[in-house]
């Protein structure tokens, strides 16, 4: 209410008020809650175990009736020992529980948990555009009625924000330079902390905004 109250002071003070038509700049915003999709948990072998157990050990989680199976991650050296090392990703949560417990009877490294959130699409990015909008309009409908005007046009749309979460919004990810710019933020890790799909927590916030310039007419 601040907000309004102030842009109102601003118009009175420059003598708009008795104008006709005048042109107010107002920042939408929208906010997107994602939630994840499923559970996950990456955990490993060392090579010190025989093959028999770790094939038991195997046998056994697959018992549980894990639904999307064991994916064999990669082979990596940590202290200089070679370990194997596998992710499950699985949607039921207490079916995912359940897993939990039986790695940690197995005394199976549990190496990170976390929660899988969906692939980002980008054609949502239109839907928060109009929410932005609507909600740009609200605002200027309130401060128009505090100005006694109303509003006669759309002036302009202005959606490159520095308070936008997503930095593609202006490449065109198809062309050779949307391409090579993709490829600059992975080797960044920027597009990473922006899509990531392992996440800490169940819900992800994002945030979308744009400019919107109305023109107001006296009433």
């Amino acid at each position: 209410m601040r907000f309004y109250f102030i842009i109102v002071l601003t118009f009175k003070f420059l003598g708009i008020s008795n104008a006709q038509n005048t042109t107010i700049k107002v920042l939408g915003k929208s906010t997107n809650t994602i939630y994840a999709q499923s559970n996950g948990v990456i955990f490993s072998f060392s090579k010190d175990i025989k093959d028999s157990n770790k094939e038991k050990s195997l046998d056994s989680i697959k018992a549980l009736g894990i639904k999307e199976g064991i994916v064999y991650n990669k082979n990596i050296t940590k202290n200089f020992q070679n370990i194997d090392r596998y992710k499950i990703e699985e949607k039921n949560f207490n079916l995912f529980e359940n897993l939990l417990v039986l790695l940690s009877n197995l005394e199976i490294n549990i190496e990170k948990i976390y929660y899988k959130m969906p692939e980002h699409n980008f054609e949502d990015e239109d839907l928060n555009a109009i929410s932005a909008f609507n909600n740009a309009s609200i605002q200027a409908k309130i401060i128009a009625n505090h100005l006694d005007y109303k509003i006669n046009k759309i002036l302009n749309i202005d959606d490159d924000t520095t308070e936008s979460s997503f930095i593609y919004d202006k490449y065109d990810l198809d062309t050779p330079k949307g391409k090579r710019m993709l490829n600059f933020l992975k080797y960044l890790g920027r597009d990473e902390q922006l899509f990531d799909q392992e996440s800490s927590d169940f819900t992800k916030t994002t945030k979308y905004s744009l400019w919107v310039t109305f023109e107001l007419q006296k009433k």
